[in-house]
């Protein structure tokens, strides 16, 4: 393998190459020259979010979330360094407004995000993108899909192929799962129209549960005013059941009451499974005396 950096390959000169793979993210070119042919559909979250750096090293992963004037702003933080972190930011369309993100450039965008989660950083400040302009990089988050990955030897890997919500944490898995998946089919269909068929049709249907999830995680954070005025242990409680389809129907105090005693039931079910021969044994021996 020869590695080459910043050689842009363009979409409309590829090389000649027996298979050429679409690894360039959800902004790709080479998917977006033939977008009608890949099917593509794109639909946008509701939230703003931006992706920064920060200097303080988180043991865990952590949620943070800091109510202001305008609503509610939360993060989610990992090390992925043994000096850095990332923090992911999300606030309402609301919130974004009201605090003046939306017009603010990155340097004072930071500074007040900063002064916003000063608890959660002990000091230490926020790194952000660097954009030639100054302006911060506040997105909305694009669901991607595709109804074909491939096209003739041009096939879609990662973000370019599907995205997941960043709450669920799955992207680069996944996207390594689809280069498993890719080999495997490579290696077991010599003709490449139909390696590459069943490659996609076989990660389109492993991801559908996924991406149902991702979907479900991503509203219940466009929807955090209807949970973040639970008890703690309530709210995180039920931000463990984010990925739930029922969860935005019933009402969260009572969906929170139903699951833990459906909790206890599974629990009692499992006990009494262990149980089950050990006590039908000593009845029938009792009843023999």
């Amino acid at each position: 393998v020869r590695v080459e950096y910043e050689s842009e390959i363009a979409a409309d000169r590829l090389p000649d190459a027996d298979l050429v793979v679409a690894g360039d993210g959800v902004n790709s070119a080479l998917r977006e020259r033939h977008a009608d042919h890949f099917g593509t559909e794109i639909s946008h979250g509701r939230n703003h979010y931006i992706w920064v750096g920060t200097t303080k090293v988180f043991d865990s992963f952590t949620f943070s979330f800091v109510e202001t004037d305008h609503g509610w702003i939360w993060c989610y933080a990992y090390r992925f360094s043994d000096d850095r972190s990332t923090l992911v930011i999300e606030c309402s369309p609301r919130t974004w407004a009201g605090l003046g993100l939306g017009h603010a450039s990155e340097a004072d965008g930071l500074a007040l995000l900063e002064k916003l989660f000063a608890d959660l950083l002990d000091g230490h400040g926020l790194i952000g993108r660097a954009q030639p302009d100054g302006a911060a990089q506040w997105l909305t988050f694009r669901t991607l899909t595709n109804r074909t990955w491939h096209r003739g030897n041009l096939v879609l890997l990662g973000d370019a192929a599907h995205t997941t919500h960043y709450s669920i944490g799955a992207g680069t898995t996944l996207a390594l799962e689809d280069a498993i998946s890719l080999a495997g089919a490579l290696r077991e269909h010599p003709d490449l129209d139909t390696a590459l068929t069943y490659y996609g049709q076989k990660r389109r249907s492993e991801l559908l549960s996924v991406q149902s999830a991702a979907r479900h995680s991503a509203q219940w954070y466009e929807s955090l005013p209807r949970y973040i005025g639970l008890p703690p242990a309530q709210m995180f409680a039920l931000l463990g059941q984010r990925h739930s389809p029922l969860l935005p129907y019933v009402p969260p105090q009572l969906y929170y009451r139903i699951d833990r005693a459906a909790g206890r039931l599974e629990a009692l079910r499992r006990f009494k499974r262990w149980l089950g021969p050990k006590v039908a044994r000593g009845v029938q021996a009792r009843a023999g005396r």
